[in-house]
């Protein structure tokens, strides 16, 4: 089956899945990182952009917007840097 008019703008990967979650937690990196060069090796690295979704329990500091930061005992966790094609 084919949709030509559809546009794929983003992936997400996992649904909110928290550092303290000893299965999936360990596997999400590698899962974006198999994605992403899934999407590059088929040319799509600059539209189609792979990323995931946090818990906001995660977030310490939620107003203003300008101001969010990770808690402390998760900020080791999170990426610091952008996976580019």
């Amino acid at each position: 089956m084919s949709y030509p008019d559809v546009e794929f703008c983003y992936i997400s990967v996992g649904n909110e899945v928290k550092p303290s979650d000893g299965t999936l937690a360990p596997l999400v990196y590698s899962v974006l990182t198999n994605i992403h060069e899934v999407v590059v090796f088929y040319g799509l690295g600059k539209p189609i952009k792979v990323s995931t979704s946090i818990d906001t329990t995660l977030i310490e500091a939620n107003f203003p917007t300008s101001q969010h930061a990770f808690r402390d005992d998760v900020r080791v966790f999170t990426l610091t840097r952008s996976l580019h094609s």
